[in-house]
């Protein structure tokens, strides 16, 4: 059996003011795995999220990603891990002052990758989400579902083995949330592992797709469609 690329084991997380976000959950989402994780607002899921990219470290239990312990992680590599997660957020977290093309080639510009592959690669992605004809654009002069567009393709500029997406279509309607899914669709299937955090339980039952459900920190059931 493959390693899995997100582990969990008996992972509890409770924050200094008392509450308990998660409560010894245990799960794993294996290399190329397409999975939602639902339940309603405050149910832990944003901090689910944030364990798998080190933003946080559980009171108790076990994390690993790609592999990794997390526990045992050092602080200094912890910027490495990350380049191997991609991340969607509902506010989009453009730069409005740069282009298109600026923005999706930021992280590869952090990476310290030659000017030539920074821009073959922003192409490629964008092509990828259907942009490529508005890379010379800012993020002002687009619509909010091409704002994400635009996110999801810096989130995958760097070719990372997880997908992690939170609330990716809160603010959008329902045609173009629906093309966004479609989308997290063809990524997925490129072998990238998605997770996505939803309570629009409508667009979810539309998908055929793992559910992970968390209800008050727990994992109560899983829902295969």
């Amino acid at each position: 059996m493959t390693t899995p690329m997100i582990r969990m084991r008996n992972v509890t997380m409770i924050y200094e003011n008392g509450v308990v976000a998660l409560d010894d959950v245990s799960v794993d989402v294996g290399k190329g795995e397409l999975a939602f994780l639902t339940g309603p607002s405050g149910a832990g899921k944003s901090t689910f999220l944030k364990l798998i990219t080190a933003e946080e470290k559980p009171t108790e239990g076990l994390v690993e990603v790609a592999g990794h312990d997390l526990s045992r992680l050092r602080r200094r590599d912890v910027p490495y891990l990350r380049r191997r997660i991609g991340v969607v957020f509902q506010d989009f977290r453009l730069l409005n002052e740069r282009t298109v093309m600026e923005n999706v080639m930021l992280p590869l510009t952090i990476l310290g990758l030659a000017s030539g592959e920074q821009r073959r690669r922003a192409l490629q992605v964008l092509a990828v989400v259907g942009l490529g004809q508005r890379k010379d654009a800012t993020p002002l002069e687009l619509s909010g579902g091409e704002q994400q567009r635009v996110a999801i393709a810096r989130a995958i500029a760097l070719d990372p083995a997880i997908l992690l997406a939170d609330e990716p279509t809160g603010n959008l309607d329902p045609d173009i949330t629906w093309h966004i899914m479609k989308l997290f669709r063809v990524i997925n299937a490129r072998g990238t592992a998605v997770v996505i955090a939803t309570h629009d339980y409508d667009v979810v039952k539309r998908m055929d797709a793992r559910i992970i459900q968390i209800l008050k920190g727990k994992l109560p059931q899983e829902v295969v469609s």
